[in-house]
């Protein structure tokens, strides 16, 4: 029998993990983290960084409002799930401190300075014992987002200091409180109005309360606050590294008893929702906008409506957030206070909506991110969109398939076979062709040739030649047209896959294509889709048949199309005649190459030449265009990975296009893999382009987003992530198979130049290897000493002991640290080829298994052999070490800079977390590091998963290394595992000794 004490935590435990992982915001519900508990972020606002979104608020407790603990941290990747990080800003034990326990911190918002690269928080402070008199704000900074912060200071803004929109008038009144005993009468607000507090306050600097942080489009942040006796708002500018204020403040709706400050900016203007004074109890909302951030501020009505507006729906704003990933979308996050049980303080997330250009809220139970009109990340963060984007693993052949199966199974589950042959669902079907033989899946094979039994083997029907046209046009008459003929593409295929060779399959596109080429005319491929949907068929039918008419034919055509449309200066296609630069111009006076159509052509191409004879006379001059091709669509990619639908006037059609962009991808990769593209050339193009395919245009049912949709004019419709089309999804699948091939041939193009896979039994093979001894580097604990490593089951292992060495250099006095420590308390050992094998470029692999107890900083690094460090350069293949008590995995590089043994550092470091949370036994297990180091780049690795990318464009030493690129010299391999020091923590005597052990070191170099 269940007891009521069971029963009741039997029905907590079900609300609390049935509650998670959600889809949706529940307004003034039990909001759970991952740990099934509450969500303890109160007056909190939220800092998206590096793509996720970092949630800080007051931590509250059951019976007090005061700060107990201190300011939470919390992290989602969705809004709707939420990670606890912990405390980012404890309280202080220490009575004296300004954030003593028991103090109050109210409304802390965090914001990221891109200059110092530290995160900065500002809150509310009131000392402890002292209730609200002080009114301060207290600032803390910290490396890494989630903390621990340290408190810097608390103050009040601007002593000594008039806000700039108080006049001289006001300025030069002599206004005393003692003068105006009586609140709230006309002579009172007159002279609140003219300074009174300001005055009151100006030696000592404004009250501040209530508060929000806000960084503007130019990186100027500011402070928004409550002030003067809650009386009236303050908006103050920020120091450049955003410590402290520059002397630049306003003042806002004075007298008007605002609080609880939320600023967003739409389209120029500026908004803020704030609230009335009443202490805990909820009010209705006050509007406020402003077309410069620190001129005039106009007042407005309450912008919430309906059941509950005049009380903010029982709650108070706190903060406003833009989301991500979607065009003017903001979520209005409040507080529901309750002062009588604080912990259980509830959170109100409404969605912003605008009517007449004004922000309006309205009461919902339930909603999520689908209310917000869909739409791109373009004008939002393209800053961390092409940090995200470009800075990923790479791709796997058998991840490369699985995508392609993950797309083709959706498409073909939901779209039936019998369909019509016209171009879009053909284009289609020439992707599912690909797909078919990279996977060998039989089901592609089948629905295709359903597909074409269900047509007949034929495109346009019509039977009579007298009446065939070839002009723009769907009935069966337009036999001719273009878009009727790209069918024969995969007939011929199937054709060829055929064993019987059945020559049905393929009669009606011979009687069409030989009757065409019978004619006079050469103008059938008057617009630029034409060449992708025709070119292929000749060569194809030149293949079946060996017809040369076909070739002959093929460029006869090819030459109209070309002198109508292509644009040698540039070197792209326009869509057709009508739109030939000058006569037509977009309306920024540019030329207007249409994406898709370019993407038909540059595809076309690749198509073609995959068939074409080696020894065809017109061959060099399709190879000149499509190389043309690749270098113009190279310097018009945009720092996302897509092209825009206009590809020389973004600003003409903003947002992501996905046909365009896949079937470019598809070309660049066909073109590489075949050798008539240079890799180091394109690497970073093609892995920008699949990034946005993959990361951004392909949706997680395998739906492919963002394709426009059919019409000749880049700027019409609108699209999102749920925007598809068959022609499109065809695109990425001719993208998909040529990138599982290219990632095959990632490795193929390497060959191993030396290995040291550590069989020898006992020691280390000293003709490769030599031996670092006593104390190097960092004020690092342990004695490096040789016979810390041995050999053993074909593994090398460095052993770290706990055991007292003697230093035999020990000198009391001197300055060194490596001299004035009588002993070292523990032993380790560092290997390097120094002098003995060296590298320039190539592929580098180690498998290795580290040791992750505390103090141990186990690192595989190389250093370049010229130069002393840092101009000789430095890279961190691994490093393992706690920052801010955390451990992190780092992957770095570093160089010279203008000061002697200063770097200049491009380092990612990883929480550990993220490959324990994954799998707990990470640990336990081997793992493979890995550098892709070639002229122009040096990315690295964990098991596959791309850590960090550093462009050797941006490399140069300082004056110290003689601006010299330390990265275009050889390189010897260090592996090593200290203990303590400068970032290895304090040592876990109990876990010694450690064992970092290596299973092999491998180079490879480009054949």
């Amino acid at each position: 029998m269940i007891r009521l004490r069971e029963l009741l935590l039997f029905s907590w435990c079900f609300v609390s993990f049935s509650a998670f992982p959600q889809n949706a915001f529940n307004p003034g519900k039990l909001w759970l983290d991952d740990t099934g508990k509450h969500i303890n972020a109160h007056g909190g606002g939220v800092l998206f960084f590096e793509g996720k979104y970092y949630w800080f608020g007051e931590h509250k407790g059951e019976n007090s409002n005061n700060a107990l603990v201190g300011v939470t941290c919390y992290s989602s990747g969705n809004l709707y799930d939420w990670k606890n990080e912990g405390v980012a800003l404890p309280v202080s034990e220490d009575k004296h401190s300004d954030i003593a326990k028991g103090c109050i911190i109210e409304r802390p918002k965090v914001i990221y300075n891109p200059k110092t690269k530290k995160f900065v928080m500002y809150f509310h402070l009131e000392l402890k014992g002292k209730g609200y008199e002080a009114a301060r704000v207290g600032i803390a900074v910290s490396d890494n987002i989630t903390g621990k912060y340290k408190f810097v200071k608390s103050l009040r803004p601007n002593a000594g200091i008039f806000p700039i929109n108080m006049t001289e008038e006001q300025k030069s009144k002599k206004l005393k409180m003692a003068d105006f005993p009586e609140w709230w009468t006309p002579e009172w607000y007159s002279a609140v109005n003219d300074g009174l507090f300001v005055q009151r306050d100006f030696e000592t600097g404004q009250m501040s309360r209530d508060m929000t942080l806000y960084v503007d489009d130019d990186g100027k942040a500011y402070h928004i606050y409550s002030s003067e006796d809650n009386l009236t708002l303050q908006i103050a500018e920020l120091s450049d590294d955003f410590l402290y204020y520059t002397g630049k403040y306003i003042r806002i709706a004075s007298g008007g008893h605002n609080e609880a400050p939320a600023i967003f900016k739409k389209d120029g203007k500026y908004f803020m929702i704030t609230s009335g004074c009443t202490g805990w109890n909820p009010n209705a909302a006050r509007l406020f906008t402003a077309d410069n951030i620190l001129g005039e501020w106009t007042q407005h009505p309450n912008p919430c409506v309906g059941k509950g507006a005049d009380l903010t729906f029982h709650s108070q704003s706190t903060f406003i957030l833009p989301v991500q990933g979607k065009k003017d979308a903001f979520i209005f996050m409040a507080d529901r206070w309750k002062p009588e049980n604080p912990i259980d303080g509830r959170y109100i997330w409404l969605p912003i909506e605008f009517e007449n250009g004004l922000p309006t809220l309205k009461w919902r139970d339930q909603w999520d991110l689908s209310v917000f009109p869909p739409t791109d990340l373009w004008e939002n963060n393209r800053t961390t969109t092409l940090e995200v984007h470009s800075k990923q693993k790479s791709v796997t052949k058998a991840e490369a398939i699985a995508l392609v199966k993950k797309v083709n199974d959706f498409w073909q589950v939901s779209h039936i076979a019998e369909a019509t042959p016209f171009w879009h669902i053909a284009a289609y079907h020439t992707g599912n062709m690909a797909a078919y033989k990279l996977t060998g899946d039989k089901k592609y094979l089948e629905y295709s040739e359903k597909w074409a039994e269900h047509n007949k083997w034929r495109g346009a029907t019509s039977d009579d030649k007298s009446k065939w046209k070839y002009n723009y046009g769907e009935t069966p008459e337009h036999v001719l047209f273009g878009d009727w003929q790209i069918c024969f593409q995969t007939y011929v295929d199937l054709y060829e896959l055929d064993n019987k060779k059945d020559t049905y399959k393929i009669a009606r596109a011979c009687e069409v294509m030989e009757y065409e080429m019978s004619t006079p005319a050469n103008d059938y491929w008057w617009w630029a889709d034409g060449l992708y949907m025709v070119m292929p068929v000749m060569t194809k039918l030149y293949k079946a048949t060996e017809n040369p008419l076909y070739l002959e034919k093929l460029h006869e055509y090819f030459s109209f199309a070309k002198n109508r449309m292509y644009d040698k200066e540039e070197g792209l296609f326009f869509r057709d005649a009508q739109y030939v630069y000058p006569e037509h111009k977009t309306p920024n006076g540019k030329k207007d190459f249409w994406a898709r159509g370019n993407g038909w052509v540059f595809a076309g191409l690749a198509k073609i030449l995959q068939d074409l004879p080696e020894n065809n006379v017109h061959r060099s001059e399709y190879i000149k265009v499509f190389t043309n091709f690749a270098k113009a669509l190279k310097a018009a990619q945009l720092p996302e990975g897509y092209w825009t639908r206009s590809l020389l006037d973004a600003d003409f059609v903003q947002g992501y296009e996905t046909s365009g962009t896949a079937f470019f991808t598809y070309a660049y990769l066909w073109g590489v893999n075949n050798g008539l593209l240079e890799r180091s050339e394109y690497q970073q193009t093609i892995d920008k382009a699949w990034h946005y395919l993959t990361g951004i245009a392909l949706q997680a049912d395998g739906t492919v987003g963002y394709v426009q949709p059919i019409g000749e004019r880049a700027d019409q419709h609108v699209v999102n992530e749920r925007t598809t089309s068959d022609f499109g999804v065809g695109a990425f699948l001719l993208a998909a198979t040529e990138m599982a091939r290219f990632a095959e041939n990632n490795d193929s193009d390497y060959q191993l130049v030396w290995s040291e896979e550590f069989n020898a039994e006992d020691k280390v093979d000293t003709a490769v290897w030599n031996f670092e001894h006593g104390f190097v580097r960092n004020n690092e604990d342990q004695w490096y000493q040789e016979d810390n490593t041995f050999c053993k089951n074909g593994v090398l292992v460095i052993e770290a002991r706990k055991e007292k060495v003697t230093n035999p250099y020990y000198e009391a006095s001197h300055s060194d640290w490596r001299r004035n420590r009588p002993f070292a308390e523990y032993t380790s050992a560092s290997i390097n080829t120094r002098g003995k094998k060296g590298f320039q470029y190539g592929r580098f692999e180690i498998r290795a298994k580290i040791p992750t107890a505390s103090g141990a900083w186990p690192a595989i690094w190389t250093l370049g052999k010229n130069m002393p460090w840092p101009s000789n350069g430095e890279i961190d293949m691994m490093e393992y070490y706690p920052i801010k008590g955390i451990p992190h995995i780092l992957a770095n590089v570093a160089w010279g800079t203008e000061q002697p043994n200063k770097a200049k550092w491009d380092s990612q470091t990883v929480p550990f977390s993220k490959f324990t949370d994954k799998d707990p036994n990470w640990a336990n297990k081997f793992h493979v590091w890995r550098m892709d180091w070639d002229e122009n780049a040096i990315r690295l690795y964990l098991d596959d998963e791309f850590l960090n990318e550093t462009l050797l464009s941006e490399t140069k030493n300082g004056s110290i290394g003689n601006y010299t690129n330390p990265f275009r010299q050889s390189h010897y391999i260090l592996l090593n595992l200290a203990i303590g020091g400068d970032n290895g923590g304090t040592p876990d005597d109990a876990a010694f000794p450690l064992q970092y052990e290596v299973d092999y070191v491998r180079v490879f170099q480009k054949k």
